[in-house]
């Protein structure tokens, strides 16, 4: 456990150290396909979230994102595209069908801009709703504050989601991402650990700090970092360093062509820690790589391969309305960030305003988890939501994931 006072210290990292951070998780998230298997859903054909035509009496909702860009992850938005159209062909909210418009912003940050506007001055949407676009959020931030418009669920993976009240997290926050990695290794039961993360972004390497701070306050010894290329011939050098540094387990923390070449030449060199693959890198392909065989995976959302009652619902819809994606972390996070806003929405009034939404979320009950789909939620009127300091834990067994610590969310 971490007490309250070493948690707080954790979670005073400044502004900028966390916003690095975020970008790291984002830049091995957005450069792994989580598995998904064909191209997904085209944000073009998402403007709609059914075939219902809208009315007056639609719930309209947003949502932007780099859903096409080169390192696009279509799959979020599939993940909510399925809740939207699992629930209109339920027969909506309360009666009321849910409208989904898609902004595709590409990863470009001028583009974002531009496009949050359109959603909120002319589409006059009641909230973003579980939008993926870590990289381009901060440049409109302040500007859904100052609409008072909601954004609920997603990635939580920058500042925003605990510093702007704007934002309500439908799972663990940046912070959290990162200390589930450190929690890993101590369920592993292993007392030292190393990281590689990926080389392509400066940004990456500013995870590290934060990550040995969590090993400190679960008394782990953090004995080795390296950055791992894609495009390296070699990952000889790491792995021996590695295995030197007497890291009985590893932290894969960059994109699956990377880390699928990284444990196999760890093994050639008789060097077979545990791994620890966050949920902002595995990929389904995971799964056939021997050497990750009891790899932990840390997740900031249900874990999406389970067998309970909500998470049954999503596969179900996933396989009827997104049957080319793969089930996985991301399309999980789409998902719940869709149940957020429905639970929400079934108390909206009549005629709904995006200021009824706050008013909504704030009624929620506390520690709230919609079922088991999310970490327990806490939001406060006029104030940003509590940090998500909970997650959820799953492991790789014989070429399937499993839960080895249960299918309720873990609370250090």
């Amino acid at each position: 456990m971490i007490n309250k006072a070493r948690r707080t210290a954790l979670l005073r990292v400044s502004a900028l150290s966390v916003a690095a951070a975020a970008l790291a998780t984002a830049c091995s998230s957005s450069s792994s396909s989580n598995g998904t298997a064909g191209g997904g859903i085209s944000p073009s054909s998402a403007s709609s979230g059914s075939a219902v035509a809208a009315s007056g009496s639609d719930l309209v909702i947003g949502t932007i994102g780099n859903f096409s860009g080169p390192s696009a992850e279509p799959s979020h938005l599939a993940g909510l595209q399925a809740w939207v159209d699992s629930v209109n062909a339920s027969g909506g909210v309360k009666g009321r069908q849910i409208k989904l418009i898609v902004e595709d912003d590409q990863g470009d940050a001028t583009k974002s801009q531009a496009e949050i506007r359109q959603l909120v001055q002319v589409d006059h949407v009641l909230a973003v709703v579980s939008p993926e676009a870590s990289a381009t959020e901060s440049g409109w931030a302040s500007y859904v504050e100052q609409q008072h418009v909601a954004v609920v669920g997603g990635e939580a993976d920058t500042p925003e989601w605990f510093t702007n009240p704007a934002f309500f997290p439908s799972g663990a926050t940046v912070l959290t991402s990162i200390e589930m990695q450190a929690y890993a290794v101590k369920a592993a039961g292993k007392q030292s650990f190393g990281a590689v993360y990926c080389a392509e972004i400066a940004a990456c390497k500013q995870s590290v700090p934060a990550l040995a701070g969590y090993a400190k306050a679960f008394h782990l010894d953090m004995s080795t970092s390296a950055a791992i290329a894609v495009a390296a011939p070699s990952y000889t050098a790491q792995c021996l360093a590695a295995k030197q540094a007497n890291a009985q387990a590893v932290v894969i923390d960059a994109s699956f062509a990377a880390g699928s070449r990284f444990a196999p030449a760890c093994a050639q060199q008789g060097y077979t820690p545990v791994y620890v693959i966050p949920s902002g890198s595995f990929d389904g392909r995971y799964l056939q790589v021997a050497q990750v065989t009891g790899a932990y995976v840390p997740t900031t959302n249900a874990l999406w391969f389970a067998s309970t009652p909500a998470v049954n619902q999503f596969k179900k819809a996933m396989a009827r309305y997104e049957p080319s994606t793969a089930l996985g972390p991301n399309p999980m996070s789409g998902w719940a960030g869709g149940a957020l806003f429905g639970a929400a929405a079934a108390s909206l009034p009549a005629k709904a305003t995006a200021a009824d939404v706050f008013t909504a979320l704030y009624s929620l009950p506390k520690n709230d988890t919609l079922d088991g789909l999310t970490p327990p939620l806490n939001f406060h009127s006029g104030a940003p939501a509590s940090q998500v300091t909970c997650f959820f834990i799953g492991q790789i067994k014989g070429g399937s994931l499993t839960d080895p610590v249960g299918t309720a969310p873990v609370c250090p």
